[in-house]
């Protein structure tokens, strides 16, 4: 796992504490609202570079879990890959 996906996760705990630790707060309120933003975000990316995941290697179901969490950082390293052959 690269340390950018890492760093997403523990992007995502941080909120779900901050949820439960900080109640009633601005920080609780943006702990809250974020997932789902970034849930629509994600699902919007992946609509915008299924075809890139449909000629990248593995299952499309490992694909779009991957863009709902951790989003550009999944796909754009499977684009470079991919354009990398075609530049040599």
């Amino acid at each position: 796992m690269s340390f950018q996906k890492i760093i997403t996760l523990a992007i995502y705990a941080a909120l779900a504490i901050a949820a439960f630790v900080f109640p009633g707060t601005t920080i609780a309120t943006v702990a809250k609202w974020a997932p789902g933003v970034l849930l629509v975000a994600h699902l919007l990316e992946f609509a915008v570079v299924i075809k890139l995941l449909k000629q990248a290697e593995g299952s499309m179901a490992h694909h779009f879990f991957q863009t709902l969490l951790f989003g550009y950082v999944h796909w754009f390293p499977l684009k470079q890959a991919m354009e990398s052959p075609a530049e040599a």
